[in-house]
């Protein structure tokens, strides 16, 4: 009968010792909170409002033959143009040409990604409408608007 006594006072000290601890800890973190003098609450922005994709008209504008290009080289991750900073790890799929430089791919079948018919390090040959790009992210020599690949491999 003295050993269950003893049970029944060890988890009773240790619930309340663990229930001390934790208002204690809740209090520290409302004081500091309060002392911080950032009391707003910061609210997420709201979401743009977009317009229902049927209400907006592309314009379908059929490249001429001598616009269309077709280089050939490898599927890639683009660099980042800025590097000093720091980068982040994505990869933005774009095309490493024979020529060493890159171009950023627009109208790639997405699930010939997901699919893995198209992956990092497959020889490709692309056709399409070479436009230049002022992307701020990623070094590029301009965009391709994919009008059709090849695979080489």
């Amino acid at each position: 009968m003295e050993n269950q006594n003893n049970k029944v006072n060890y988890w009773m000290i240790s619930t309340l010792i663990f229930g001390f601890l934790f208002f204690l800890m809740l209090g520290v973190n409302i004081l500091s909170f309060r002392s911080s003098g950032k009391n707003d609450i910061i609210s997420p922005r709201p979401l743009p409002t977009t317009l229902p994709s049927e209400n907006i008209n592309y314009p379908t504008v059929q490249p001429n033959a001598e616009d269309q290009i077709t280089i050939e080289g490898q599927i890639d991750c683009l660099p980042h143009r800025e590097t000093t900073r720091g980068v982040t790890l994505e990869c933005a799929i774009g095309l490493r040409g024979k020529d060493n430089k890159y171009y950023s791919l627009q109208g790639l079948d997405q699930q010939d990604l997901i699919s893995g018919a198209l992956e990092a390090g497959q020889n490709v040959k692309i056709s399409g409408v070479l436009t230049s790009s002022s992307d701020s992210r990623y070094d590029t020599a301009g965009t391709i608007e994919v009008a059709s690949v090849e695979n080489l491999d």
